[in-house]
């Protein structure tokens, strides 16, 4: 039986008194949670980043609302080619039955800008990420 350490919601609405929130394609670092999971190219899979080491397990809230609050749980697909583009590669995923392999589509490398405006985003480097690859990678 698999029991699952964390979740991580892509899409969210809260309340704080008169002020909504809508987090889309990321999450809200004031939660609860359990480290937070990114969701990669399909072939790469998730980055468990973690958060403040309070308790056990990867991590708790971090960040406060008025400056930030929020965390990206994606990774940004891109339209222009650039350096920091990375071409998906489609062949490389295990698809159910009959479906037609996405069109080609590039994704944004977390190198180190990206790590650094995380930081910004008050996300300590020192918590750590977790690299989780995908088990199963099928070949035509």
């Amino acid at each position: 039986m698999a029991v699952p350490l964390t979740d991580t919601l892509e899409h969210d609405l809260t309340c704080h008194g008169e002020v909504v929130s809508v987090f889309n394609g990321c999450c809200d670092t004031t939660k609860p949670f359990n480290g937070i999971l990114a969701r990669m190219h399909p072939a790469e899979g998730y980055w468990l980043f973690k958060g403040a080491n309070r308790g056990g397990g990867f991590g708790s809230t971090f960040g406060d609302r008025r400056v930030c609050g929020a965390f990206p749980a994606t990774q940004p697909r891109v339209d222009r080619v650039q350096s920091v583009a990375v071409p998906g590669s489609a062949e490389c995923v295990v698809r159910l039955g009959q479906e037609p392999p996405p069109k080609f589509e590039k994704y944004m490398c977390f190198d180190e800008a990206y790590l650094k405006t995380l930081e910004k985003m008050q996300w300590d480097r020192d918590n750590g990420v977790v690299e989780l690859m995908p088990i199963i990678v099928g070949m035509p």
